[in-house]
């Protein structure tokens, strides 16, 4: 069991809550990046907020203060990009052991190691933009909802209702801890391609499922003028209990839960799997080797689900001479919302003009206790 559940006090212990303010901070842990870039330490690199392609220093690919929080005395506090150093510091030992071609497939993860891994894996499925940019969107809809009617609608669609810059980050790490449990109970396989063809960015961990995720609440049809007939009616019998179902869909799969498989890059060549769920831990790590055009599929799969998540940054392999020739799928809505058209559901059915999640700002008021 790893001492970050076991002794949390003394696994973040003496981390320096000053140390990376003001610091560019990486969402793909450099460790990771470093295996994409090519010998001068440069990457490939498309963004779907530009839609530029580039070639960028690995420190160019971060986000300044991304981790940098308000503290409840007003200072800016950067713990929490220590504390995600740790994690990664933990689990790149065990990947570069995972990646080593002389390994014995034969030979156990320690228990240790494998939470070190399913933790890594969780905090890269919660830590990136696009749960940013949910956590926005979901506080902008429900100041909108709740304006709707009081301020004209010409005036409102102009406005946005900001959440606190420290919300993503207060829930991460109980939202992390909650998809590393549910890797834990799933065996783990590396697929090794013959040929150097994955991408990664900034959202790196892909969920699968095999439905097509088209359920609907029956509140999802109601009109405007049923929703008012359904208020007047629990009005006029004196009912405190009216609601109304809103169903908010991520534009990108998560459920790790009932999952067919997760998976995440790890070199231009190798992909960390996740497969169902077993009934007893599984420590052993094996291969799965795929070449040729059967590796070509894999890739193209993949990378369409890397590039079609991402919020902005795709990376391409060096070895890819035509990356920056490839047709990278265009911007789209972070959420979608089902109910009549207004104000609310267009900010978040329809894409935002802003592509990235808001920048860290120190005038921001501490947080309540």
């Amino acid at each position: 069991m790893s001492r970050w559940k076991t002794h949390p006090e003394e696994w973040v212990a003496g981390l320096d809550a000053g140390a990376k303010v003001g610091h560019k901070h990486h969402i793909i842990p450099k460790f990771v990046l470093r295996r994409w870039a090519d010998p001068a330490g440069r990457l490939q690199v498309f963004s779907r907020a530009d839609s530029k392609y580039s070639t960028r220093a690995i420190a160019d690919v971060a986000v300044k203060d991304f981790y940098t929080f308000v503290a409840l005395d007003g200072s800016s506090n950067s713990t929490y990009e220590e504390f995600l150093s740790k994690v990664e510091a933990d689990a790149a030992a065990t990947i570069a052991w995972l990646l080593n071609p002389l390994r014995r497939t034969s030979t156990e993860l320690t228990t240790e190691q494998r939470w070190s891994l399913d933790l890594f894996v969780g905090f890269q499925l919660v830590r990136g933009p696009r749960s940013r940019r949910e956590i926005e969107q979901l506080a902008d809809f429900y100041g909108k909802s709740v304006s709707e009617g009081r301020i004209p609608d010409n005036v409102l669609s102009g406005l946005e209702f900001v959440t606190h810059q420290n919300d993503h980050i207060q829930t991460m790490g109980e939202r992390a801890e909650t998809v590393a449990d549910c890797l834990h109970s799933r065996p783990a396989r590396l697929v090794r391609l013959d040929q150097a063809l994955l991408w990664i960015s900034d959202e790196p961990v892909v969920v699968e499922h095999n439905d097509t995720n088209e359920d609907h609440h029956p509140d999802c049809f109601l009109t405007k003028k049923q929703l008012r007939q359904r208020a007047a009616r629990a009005k006029k019998a004196e009912s405190t209990e009216y609601s109304h179902v809103l169903h908010f869909r991520p534009t990108r799969r998560l459920g790790v839960l009932n999952a067919d498989a997760i998976l995440i890059p790890l070199a231009p060549n190798t992909a960390l799997a996740f497969g169902p769920p077993a009934p007893v831990l599984d420590l052993l790590v094996p291969d799965t080797r795929l070449v040729g055009d059967a590796a070509v599929a894999f890739a193209k799969t993949h990378n369409d689900q890397i590039s079609s998540s991402a919020v902005d940054v795709i990376i391409g392999p060096p070895q890819d001479q035509d990356f920056n020739q490839r047709t990278m799928p265009p911007p789209t809505a972070i959420l979608q919302v089902c109910g009549p058209k207004g104000v609310a559901t267009a900010a978040i059915n329809e894409i935002h003009p802003r592509i990235r999640p808001r920048r860290y700002t120190k005038d921001a008021p501490p947080p309540q206790e």
